[in-house]
């Protein structure tokens, strides 16, 4: 099998077949979901943070982390 060798210009002529579809743009869709991430932080993360916390302070360390570990088994 033999190929025909590449020349420069054969790239610089290709263009994606997207480049003309609406709504299409790369840059666009990749760009941070922001909300979602100060959902997560606020709430998740400290929730998280502020239950565990409880329950060691209700449960001891010892109950805490058995309860934790229960919730995580799930």
């Amino acid at each position: 099998m033999r190929f025909l060798p590449f020349k420069r210009t054969d790239a610089e002529n290709c263009q994606p077949y997207t480049s003309y579809f609406p709504r299409a743009d790369i840059y666009e869709l990749i760009t941070p979901d922001l909300l979602h991430q100060v959902i997560k932080g606020v709430y998740k993360d400290h929730l998280v943070d502020w239950v565990g916390k409880y329950l060691e302070h209700v449960h001891g360390i010892a109950g805490g982390a058995r309860v934790i570990d229960e919730i995580d088994r799930r």
